[in-house]
């Protein structure tokens, strides 16, 4: 055997060797990659009894217009065409109130006039639980007073958020809070040039995380 035959020999085995280190390595080296970590089910959980902030509003009706509601059951603001036969039998012009209960007696709607207003048509409506159990009202057939937008007793904040949007302010403590609505920029509002008001409202209370009363329509000036 040559000494060149030997040298190259020498390095087959060499490279060889190279080789089949080489392959232990690849097969016994665990590969790591970072992955950011994504929790698919985070839940936003918000305490039925807590008073939302402004934050936390704002993100959840950003993009929600407010819409004024005008008509609560069957009867509509400054309508007397909306106002039935058998209020028309019992409203006076004295009267500037007129409450009815529904169906089971568990709410009252109270239809309110402003002085001087016409004999039929009503400025605000006010809604809120028979918490007195007042039985000698005026009784309708319907289950639940129900605004145009929506909106009836037991919803909780987040549903009226979604309805109306932003509260312009928003009062309270953790169980009792008030949500505010208005309406009162008379030269650039055709909803107010409309009905020829100055001011319009909406106002929502809360108790434990539930609308127990609201009132809306017009103030009087």
């Amino acid at each position: 055997m040559t000494k060149k035959y030997k040298l190259l020999l020498g390095i087959s085995l060499l490279l060889l060797l190279a080789f089949a280190i080489i392959k232990f390595f690849d097969s016994n080296i665990e590969t790591y990659i970072i992955k950011p970590e994504f929790n698919d089910s985070i839940n936003l959980q918000i305490e039925p009894n807590s008073l939302i902030s402004k934050d936390s509003q704002l993100m959840v009706s950003q993009l929600v217009e407010f819409k004024p509601d005008t008509s609560i059951w069957k009867y509509s603001l400054l309508n007397s065409d909306s106002v039935d036969l058998v209020l028309r039998q019992i409203i006076l012009d004295s009267n500037l109130q007129i409450s009815i209960l529904n169906r089971d007696k568990s709410q009252i709607l109270s239809l309110i006039k402003h002085p001087g207003s016409y004999k039929n048509d009503f400025s605000e409506f006010h809604i809120k639980y028979n918490v007195q159990n007042k039985s000698n009202l005026l009784i309708m057939m319907n289950g639940e007073f129900i605004t145009d937008n929506n909106i009836k007793l037991g919803i909780s904040p987040v549903e009226l958020n979604k309805i109306k949007g932003k509260a312009d302010s928003i009062s309270g403590d953790s169980s009792q809070f008030v949500y505010l609505y208005k309406i009162d920029d008379f030269n650039s509002s055709s909803f107010l040039k409309y009905y020829n008001m100055p001011f319009y409202y909406s106002t929502y209370y809360f108790t434990k995380g539930k609308l127990t009363e609201f009132r809306f329509g017009f103030e009087y000036p």
